[in-house]
């Protein structure tokens, strides 16, 4: 499985992602800065909501970063009907869709983490020498925010597959994406502070199981006598 990720690496060139998964960090520092220091928002004066603005907006960057990377490669080669090449190698076929799948989810999930904890740590540096928030970053609330973080990022990289299931029937590409913005859109709305992930969570809970369970049809079931 290892060595089939790999591979696959080396196909995508995942530099290019990293450097815009870095590019679309320091555009939500500048969004939430001109947000907290400019329009002075009251919901930005603790790091509880500092924490759910950076959810969302990280959340909904990192689930349409997964609908283009598994439009880049997954989708494109069931378009351009390359996979078959890979299907005639004496490789099982669903080992080889796994090790793809999981470059998305890990990509999904790595970002998502540090670019949240980043955004954190940087308004805590940046509250040090222009003060706005009400309350300090403790040992514990930070501890909460690291939990909060890792758990929210296993629930959106399982839930950015359900895009997968879209893609594979249309075998377009755009459709894999528009179906990563409608989704990023819906669940990351934040309206006062309130998101479904701050208030309703059984919500992103219950679509990252759709997620898997749209992954396991579209991709796992009969894979190995499905004509591409």
């Amino acid at each position: 499985m290892i060595n089939l990720m790999k591979l696959e690496l080396r196909k995508i060139k995942l530099g290019s992602y990293i450097r815009g998964a870095i590019i679309a960090t320091l555009v939500s520092f500048g969004l939430i800065y001109l947000i907290a220091y400019i329009e002075g928002d009251p919901i930005i004066s603790n790091y509880e909501g500092l924490w759910n603005i950076i959810g969302s907006l990280s959340n909904a960057t990192f689930m349409i970063f997964a609908g283009v990377l598994i439009g880049k490669i997954i989708i494109e080669e069931f378009q351009s009907k390359t996979i078959q090449v890979l299907f005639g190698y004496p490789i099982d076929r669903r080992r080889l869709m796994l090790a793809k799948i999981s470059i998305v989810l890990l990509f999904t999930f790595i970002s998502l983490i540090v670019s949240s904890i980043f955004l954190v740590l940087a308004f805590y540096i940046l509250d040090i020498f222009y003060p706005m928030m009400q309350d300090q970053l403790t040992f514990e609330l930070f501890s909460h925010i690291l939990l909060g973080t890792v758990s929210y990022a296993i629930i959106t990289s399982v839930m950015s597959l359900i895009p997968l299931y879209f893609g594979i029937r249309k075998k377009s590409v755009s459709t894999t994406i528009v179906t990563s913005v409608i989704i990023a859109l819906f669940v990351n709305s934040n309206n006062n502070g309130v998101s479904l992930y701050s208030q309703f969570i059984i919500i992103p809970i219950i679509l990252a199981l759709l997620g898997a369970y749209l992954t396991y049809v579209a991709i796992m079931r009969n894979l190995e006598n499905q004509d591409i």
